[in-house]
């Protein structure tokens, strides 16, 4: 029985581990599509949202 629970963490933890990794290359890896992209994308963001809050 001990070993049975220890092997669920393992392979958990790996799982995560695994998932984790995978996400994060993911984050690295993917096409830039944004439309805001340059020095000021999180300007252009910021005004946006601003703007729409301020009618």
């Amino acid at each position: 029985m001990r070993y049975s629970i220890m092997l669920q963490l393992v392979v958990v933890t790996t799982l995560i581990m695994v998932g984790s990794g995978a996400f994060f290359a993911w984050l690295q890896n993917r096409p830039k599509s944004d439309p805001f992209e340059g020095n000021s994308g999180n300007e252009a963001v910021l005004s946006l949202v601003l703007s729409d809050s301020n009618p």
